[in-house]
């Protein structure tokens, strides 16, 4: 017996997009921009976002969550399921695995799944440029960026487009990583060996990490510095100290 009326023809229309599509499809100034709009939308009551929820697995190894989202203007709903296990670090996969489901509200139908992970990455680099654009001081010209995975790559493609990055600096808790980092980035960026040193005369710091206790020190941050504390997502993370 096949499926009824109708199905066949709706899962036709469903758009895949694997990792490599996502990436070759979704630049970076084109997100930043997506995600501007998405943050207008959500303080003018035009988008709706519950707070996220997640299961953690029993030896809290890595968790599964779910965030839903409907975005009025453009008549969607959908969410990010996505698996966080932060100890991939050192292995051939993303700390951040998952996928999008997307669907329009006027019957329900699902549109498109969408690789997450690729997302992930570009989507949270553009939604600290969108930040460092509103908040960061218009002459801001040194980046300091603290880790070296994914997320570091990616906000150092971001913050570059909302602001004329002359000096970067990365730090990573392996040295070789890091200075592999430098050596391919495109641009004065220098691996070194401290936070201190990384975040000394900074004018915006991202901190890309899975850090558990305080990397950053509020005394070592200039006056008027931007700070992304982008790894503190979750109440067992802790980037800064309390200074900060």
């Amino acid at each position: 017996m096949g499926p009824p009326p109708g199905i066949m023809g709706a899962m036709d229309r469903t758009l895949v997009l694997d990792h490599r599509q996502v990436a070759e499809l979704l630049d970076m100034p084109s997100c930043i921009e997506a995600v501007r709009d998405a943050l207008v939308a959500l303080s003018t009551g035009a988008a709706v976002q519950p707070l996220r929820g997640f299961m953690w697995l029993p030896d809290r190894r890595g968790l599964l969550a779910a965030m839903p989202a409907h975005l009025d203007p453009i008549g969607t709903m959908g969410s990010k399921i996505i698996s966080v296990f932060p100890g991939n670090t050192d292995t051939p996969y993303d700390s951040h695995q998952g996928v999008v489901l997307l669907f329009e509200t006027d019957h329900g139908r699902l549109l498109a799944i969408l690789d997450a992970s690729e997302l992930t990455a570009i989507r949270t680099a553009a939604a600290s440029a969108v930040a460092t654009d509103l908040l960061a001081r218009p002459d801001a010209e040194r980046l300091a960026i603290l880790g070296t995975g994914t997320q570091a790559l990616t906000h150092l493609e971001a913050i570059p487009v909302v602001r004329e990055i002359g000096e970067i600096r990365i730090w990573g808790r392996n040295p070789d990583k890091a200075a592999a980092i430098a050596e391919a980035a495109e641009g004065p960026v220098e691996a070194v060996a401290t936070v201190e040193e990384a975040v000394a005369d900074a004018d915006v710091i991202c901190t890309v990490t899975a850090a558990t206790e305080p990397i950053l020190e509020g005394r070592w941050v200039a006056p008027g510095a931007h700070v992304n504390l982008v790894g503190s997502a979750m109440p067992t993370a802790r980037e800064a100290d309390t200074d900060l």
